[in-house]
């Protein structure tokens, strides 16, 4: 098995282990009630047609615990950034905000985030965020509660199912452990209450990614603070892979390719340790480099097949597709790819990151039309010359 498929196995096993927990306390629940006279009028008012409610009471129990994490963040000054509720997806793009269907077993929980306002303190901010998706889940279950005590018949039982589901919910989220790459809201709160290296990195990380959403090209965000990030010994795996991608993006927009090789290369030993969902977007520039930069038409290849699905940028997806086409030989699709990949550009979520790929992607096509593919690491070779002008 490739460490590929490990990876979305384990995802595939979290999101049944997700399932299971909640059929055994749906299963529990029902035990109980069978035992006392309070709740059992409540379920045996449930028949066999309302099993089709459970998944749509699990997306509300999810969309409020995500759209609680928001709340918090935009009541601080925060600024949307993404919502993924099951397979429903609203992304903050150039163009606005833009709905899509999107699946993925390792964002089946739900995400949310949003960028601090850089006017104010983030730390702040970032606990607000934090705090307000369990908050809201508590709220809620307790909300259920009330229903249940209030109504008889189906609206009461459901109202003890959306209390249960929402009570399981805010444990899950506020208990603190790691799993799949994410820290529970409850192990971040955590690392905000203690502070030290790991706050300081995240509030240097999320600074440099709000330069990019506010259309800072990757050579141009802040070297300082990138330098400071870089050089911090907090070792949590998605900081410092996070860190080690804005470094390597900071280096290839600025035409170093060799410490943007030696960044990437440190993305590629640990892209398993990044969340699934995201790591298809470290995949697709391993992909990138390989093809553009070093010449790999097999490495190449492969990147972009552990690249499907995913949280990613979908101009940078047909960058790299046409960048494989180019090295195998097959000009019109190369050709095909930057003409959608450049049609795709508005809808990028990063602005930043997006005029970075328009510039390769106009490369790109100068290359497709004038040269034959890269066979062989070469600086000559490179489709980011020194400097990131237009």
């Amino acid at each position: 098995m490739t460490r590929s498929s490990r990876s979305s196995a384990r995802s595939l096993a979290l999101a049944l282990a997700g399932g299971a927990a909640g059929a055994l306390l749906g299963y529990g629940v029902a035990r109980w009630a069978a035992q006392h006279g309070t709740l059992r009028p409540l379920l045996d008012a449930l028949g066999p047609a309302d099993l089709l409610a459970l998944p749509l009471i699990y997306l509300l129990v999810i969309a409020v615990h995500e759209l609680g994490h928001l709340a918090g963040g935009i009541s601080r000054g925060m600024r949307f950034l993404i919502l993924i509720v099951g397979p429903f997806r609203l992304t903050r793009t150039v163009e606005g905000l833009r709905f899509d269907w999107f699946w993925n077993a390792g964002t089946l929980g739900g995400l949310a985030a949003a960028l601090p306002d850089p006017a104010h303190p983030a730390e702040p901010q970032l606990r607000r965020l934090i705090l307000g998706g369990p908050l809201a889940s508590l709220l809620l279950a307790a909300l259920g509660v009330a229903v249940t005590l209030a109504f008889e018949g189906r609206i009461g039982a459901y109202g003890t199912l959306v209390a249960a589901f929402s009570s399981l919910i805010f444990l899950l989220t506020a208990t603190p452990f790691r799993a799949g790459g994410f820290l529970s809201d409850g192990m971040q709160y955590l690392e905000m209450l203690r502070g030290g290296e790991s706050v300081r990195v995240r509030v240097l990380l999320t600074g440099l990614i709000g330069q990019s959403m506010g259309g800072t090209r990757p050579g141009e965000l802040d070297a300082g603070a990138l330098q400071q990030a870089l050089d911090s010994p907090d070792r949590e795996p998605l900081r410092r892979l996070s860190t080690a991608l804005l470094a390597y993006l900071h280096a290839w927009d600025r035409g170093d390719i060799a410490t943007a090789g030696q960044h990437l290369d440190e993305v590629e030993a640990g892209i398993d340790q990044y969340p699934d969902g995201f790591r298809q977007s470290l995949a697709i520039e391993l992909s990138l480099f390989a093809a553009l930069e070093r010449g790999h038409g097999a490495g190449a290849t492969t990147w972009l097949a552990r690249a499907k699905g995913g949280v990613v940028d979908a101009a940078r997806r047909s960058l790299a597709e046409g960048a494989v086409h180019w090295l195998q030989g097959d000009s019109a699709s190369a050709s095909a790819k930057v003409r959608q990949g450049l049609s795709q550009l508005p809808r990028s979520s990063d602005p930043g990151l997006a005029a970075m790929t328009r510039v390769q992607l106009q490369r790109l096509q100068s290359r497709i039309e004038s040269t034959a593919p890269v066979t062989s690491r070469s600086p000559t070779a490179s489709i980011m010359p020194a400097g990131n002008g237009p």
